[in-house]
C-alpha cells in the first residue's frame, strides 16, 4: 500500500488471495476460523489495503516507484496453487518479482531455510 516508503517485500508460503479467502471465511474450505477473521478484519470482512492482487494492479499502472517483490513457496505447500496464481497476476501487472519454488512445506523448516534466501536477495 506504501511503495513510497518500502524498497521491498517478500512473501514466505504466503496467503496472498485474502479477498478470496474472506468470501470463503466460514466454509469448509477455510483455513482459519470466520472468527478469527473477523477479529482481524472486522465484521463486515472487508480487506481494504490488504488485498494484494488490487494493491498490485494499482501499483502496475502507477508511476511511481516499484518495491523489490520476493515470493517463495514449498512445492508440497498447499498454498503453492495461491503462489502461482498471485506471480501470474504480478507478470499480468508488469510487476517484476523474484520467484521461487523449492521442495517443501508449510511448515517451519521451509521457512528457516528461505528465510537466508530472503535476506540474501535484500
Amino acid at each position: 500500500a506504501r511503495p513510497d516508503r518500502f524498497a521491498a517485500a517478500a512473501s514466505l508460503s504466503g496467503a496472498l488471495d485474502i479477498s478470496r479467502r474472506l468470501r470463503e471465511a466460514g466454509s469448509s474450505t477455510s483455513l482459519i476460523s470466520k472468527a478469527e477473521y473477523v477479529g482481524i478484519f472486522g465484521p463486515e470482512l472487508d480487506a481494504g489495503e490488504s488485498d494484494l492482487w488490487e494493491l498490485a494492479t494499482k501499483l502496475g499502472r502507477s508511476e511511481g516507484a516499484k518495491p523489490k517483490l520476493f515470493l517463495c513457496c514449498g512445492t508440497e505447500d498447499a498454498l503453492l496453487p495461491e503462489s502461482r496464481a498471485f506471480r501470474e497476476h504480478l507478470d499480468r501487472s508488469q510487476l517484476a518479482a523474484t520467484y521461487e519454488e523449492s521442495p517443501g512445506a508449510h511448515e517451519w523448516g521451509y521457512w528457516g531455510a528461505q528465510i537466508q534466501r530472503v535476506l540474501d536477495w535484500l
